[in-house]
């Protein structure tokens, strides 16, 4: 197969010009200049919730008005309405050497340094390979950066198979291997991050307010892995991501029905809305968790008493560890240690959670942040670090706890739980991040 470029030009004649001034948007009318990365987003994080559309580039198509350069806006309905403008760009694989590209419609392929854009009008699955020149796709070598997208706003890609929206973005370097990204609306991502960051069998005012949480907690953290190319992980250490694969329409109406909606604080900045499965009765000041004086928390994130995750299977929870297990696991994660004597508490936050737990072991005493340790041990088995007791059973140490999940924000528990009880979404936000109110961004 020999890929034949359609010829797409850049402005005053040279190939691709317009292109390489500008960012990574993947849609026509999205387009931003490098000199004005993402200025609504940096407004909206550095100060009041306020829109400042960027200057359009000097170097534009015709085909692309000016009209249509906001970079940062919020509309429509996104899984089956109005197409919208707001892209994050998710890191879906890193350090592969072949993937498999697909679609369900007619697509192209665009080498983005040089302009030259590849039509494929009968949606043919495509290998692309590394080599020591470039991407290998099909038989000919293109440059280490191309973008795969639909020719049809509904058009799906697929990637081995799993289907994303919008557009994937194929970048090569050579110590590296290929990293994928999906370049996606901020409410498809979130059609594709609700089913699995949450249960489509809630009430709908528990759904619609998870929307609003992972929706403040994905712009807050945007470029939060800008070290390796892209905003967020598709994993826990950010958000859960399954694509066009993990959506239901549940989670949809959800998305749907909270467009355009973030959780600010009283100074009008946006809230890093965490959250977690249960918080055990209390959720608690977010530096308190992962370091710091529980004075420098924001009010939003000061922790509240909760009761309702009472019902909750892992309100109480023990588990039970041989010494083995948690040397070798701690040494993993690059703690020194030699066989462990003793563990202890030391310390407590306000919320009532472990701040650190001393190793002793031959002698050596080691303080590790309780955070740290469980999630060195193993956060699926040690649920939280709201450890009420932590003792001595032979070869094993026996933890017991409250909770699952580091405790900051919204218990998900509760917020079911406040919904079956008839709260609003609104109220239940209200609740877990006191101080802070739902506010729309408008275009």
């Amino acid at each position: 197969m020999v890929l034949q470029p359609t010829g797409l030009r850049g402005k005053g004649g040279e190939p691709g010009a317009w292109l390489r001034s500008l960012r990574f948007w993947p849609h026509s009318k999205l387009w931003c200049a490098r000199a004005h990365p993402r200025p609504a987003l940096t407004e909206f994080l550095r100060g009041p919730l306020r829109l400042t559309p960027p200057h359009p580039p000097a170097l534009l198509p015709k085909r692309f008005p000016a009209s249509l350069l906001v970079s940062f806006l919020l509309v429509g309905q996104v899984c089956g309405g109005e197409p919208p403008d707001t892209f994050l760009r998710i890191g879906l694989l890193s350090h592969v050497r072949s993937v498999r590209v697909s679609a369900t419609g007619p697509y192209h392929v665009l080498e983005l340094s040089t302009g030259e854009q590849y039509p494929f009008p009968e949606a043919e699955e495509l290998t692309v390979r590394t080599t020591s020149y470039g991407l290998l796709v099909g038989n000919q070598v293109l440059k280490p950066a191309l973008r795969f997208q639909g020719e049809a706003d509904d058009t799906v890609l697929l990637l081995n198979g799993k289907r994303y929206r919008d557009s994937l973005l194929l970048q090569w370097q050579r110590a590296q291997g290929i990293t994928v990204i999906n370049e996606v609306e901020i409410d498809g991502y979130l059609c594709g991050v609700l089913p699995r960051e949450a249960s489509v069998n809630w009430p709908i005012e528990a759904l619609k307010a998870q929307a609003v949480v992972s929706r403040s907690f994905a712009l807050a953290n945007l470029g939060k892995e800008e070290a390796a190319g892209f905003d967020l992980t598709a994993d826990f250490t950010s958000q859960v991501y399954g694509g066009v694969d993990g959506e239901h329409p549940k989670t949809i109406q959800a998305v749907n029905a909270t467009v355009d909606e973030v959780l600010v604080d009283r100074r009008g900045k946006l809230v890093n809305a965490y959250f977690h499965h249960s918080c055990g009765g209390r959720t608690d000041a977010s530096t308190m968790v992962w370091g710091g004086n529980s004075w420098e928390s924001p009010p939003s994130l000061s922790g509240v008493r909760c009761r309702f995750c009472r019902d909750d299977e892992y309100y109480h929870w023990t588990v039970r560890l041989s010494e083995k297990v948690i040397r070798t696991r701690l040494r993993s994660a690059g703690y020194t240690v030699g066989a462990i004597r003793r563990l202890s508490l030391v310390g407590r936050t306000r919320g009532g959670r472990a701040n650190q737990i001393e190793v002793v072991a031959q002698g050596k005493a080691v303080l590790i942040p309780a955070h740290r340790f469980r999630m060195a041990v193993s956060p699926n088995q040690i649920r939280s670090t709201f450890i009420t007791r932590l003792s001595r059973r032979g070869s094993d140490f026996e933890f017991e706890g409250r909770g699952w999940g580091h405790g900051v924000g919204l218990c998900q528990v509760g917020a079911k739980t406040m919904a079956l009880k008839g709260y609003s979404y609104r109220k239940i936000l209200a609740f877990y991040y006191p101080g802070s109110r739902v506010q729309r961004w408008h275009r």
